[in-house]
């Protein structure tokens, strides 16, 4: 398994999206599909698209911290 963080690429403020998600999936495709099933007013083609949404896969080293907050409420 693997850990995927996803973000909308658009600089176009919407409410009542989801801005990003972390995925814990096997590969890339499955991490955009888990996000498209979650997907609210932002459609879930966002997250399957390539150029509207970025999927890098994260790794579990590092420093300790918060890896997404990202709040939207219209």
């Amino acid at each position: 398994m693997h850990l995927y963080l996803l973000r909308r690429i658009s600089d176009v403020p919407m409410y009542d999206v989801f801005n990003g998600h972390i995925v814990r999936a096997e590969d890339e495709q499955s991490a955009r599909l888990m996000a498209a099933k979650r997907a609210a007013d932002e459609g879930a083609t966002v997250w399957i698209d390539e150029k509207q949404s970025e999927c890098r896969e994260i790794t579990v080293d590092g420093e300790p911290g918060v890896l997404l907050s990202d709040f939207n409420a219209g």
